[in-house]
């Protein structure tokens, strides 16, 4: 099955999208000083770690949806389910359980992943799973629907 040229300008921006968030946000978000000192220039606002999360957890929304929407054998599988919004949410849940195992290991540093590992890890997940959620149906409504 061969995708639309919407399917594949979706499947791209989403790439570019997953780019942004692991490469450019990063260098983005981190100090730099200006060349020559500004006079009476506002303060630069940063990004902070948890923003960075928040922007990684909406992206990994977005693909999830767009994924199950546009990938062939993925698309198949998936209406081969009759309750959708279920087995969605469960792997919504999937991944905001993976996002916070990886902050529990040392490559979440690496990887610029910093987000509660204790006491308060459940709350984090919930947050996670609604972050992840909103990016997945913000994606879902307003992509256009693949033909058939």
């Amino acid at each position: 099955m061969k995708l639309s040229k919407v399917a594949r300008a979706i499947f791209w921006l989403s790439f570019v999208m997953i780019a942004i968030a692991m490469f450019a946000v990063p260098v983005l978000a981190s100090p730099v000083l200006p060349a020559s000192p500004v006079v009476d220039a506002a303060p630069e606002a940063e990004i902070t770690p948890e923003q960075l999360a928040d922007i990684l957890l909406v992206t990994l929304g977005s693909v999830l949806s767009l994924a199950f929407k546009y990938v062939p054998k993925w698309k198949t599988w998936f209406d081969g389910f009759s309750h959708q919004g279920l087995l969605m949410l469960g792997l919504i849940v999937v991944t905001g359980g993976a996002m916070l195992a990886l902050s529990c290991t040392p490559y979440a540093a690496q990887l610029g992943i910093v987000l509660a590992c204790g006491e308060t890890s459940f709350f984090v997940l919930i947050r996670a799973v609604f972050i992840i959620g909103a990016g997945n149906q913000m994606t879902y409504l307003l992509s256009p629907k693949p033909k058939e």
